[in-house]
């Protein structure tokens, strides 16, 4: 019987976007109680940022598990650098609070684009600039076309390989 693997792939992101709506419905709600003025065109623009976010993890997603079914080591690695990732993004501290070589690392990092993004359109009640819009929609394209083209062309082999 065929089965489209995509839906485990889809699955897992599904279930993550959920939680993380909840966290933002929470932080949204918290906003309105402090009395935190939101201004109404970033609030207008949160469902492009999740939108983006969602198409960013289904292809980062597709991308390392397909690839962790052949190389089962990509899985430790990716621990690791998940734990790099998560102290060099912009969560706990502000980007205007560092300068020089290390704000030059942050900037690398793919998911600072995205965390910069909420923190402009609900903290900072502002539009986030053109430039890092284009970034965020580049490097969102650019994830999903790389990680559904891995996917589909080593998707044939899973069912030999696990």
């Amino acid at each position: 019987m065929y089965f489209p693997r995509e839906i485990l792939v889809l699955a897992q992101v599904v279930s993550s976007f959920v939680v993380m709506l909840s966290a933002y419905a929470v932080t949204l709600m918290l906003i309105l109680v402090s009395g935190y003025p939101l201004e109404p065109a970033p609030v207008l623009m949160v469902p492009l940022a999740f939108v983006l976010s969602f198409v960013f993890a289904t292809g980062v997603v597709m991308l390392f598990s397909s690839v962790s079914v052949y190389c089962r080591d990509v899985q430790h690695l990716l621990s690791s650098l998940g734990i790099a990732f998560f102290f060099a993004t912009p969560n706990y501290f502000l980007l205007s609070e560092t300068s020089g070589l290390l704000n030059q690392l942050i900037w690398i990092n793919p998911f600072t684009y995205y965390v910069e993004m909420f923190h402009d359109l609900l903290y900072f009640g502002r539009v986030p600039e053109t430039g890092m819009l284009c970034m965020t929609v580049l490097i969102t394209a650019i994830t999903f076309v790389l990680g559904t083209a891995v996917f589909r062309r080593l998707k044939d082999g899973f069912a030999e390989r696990l």
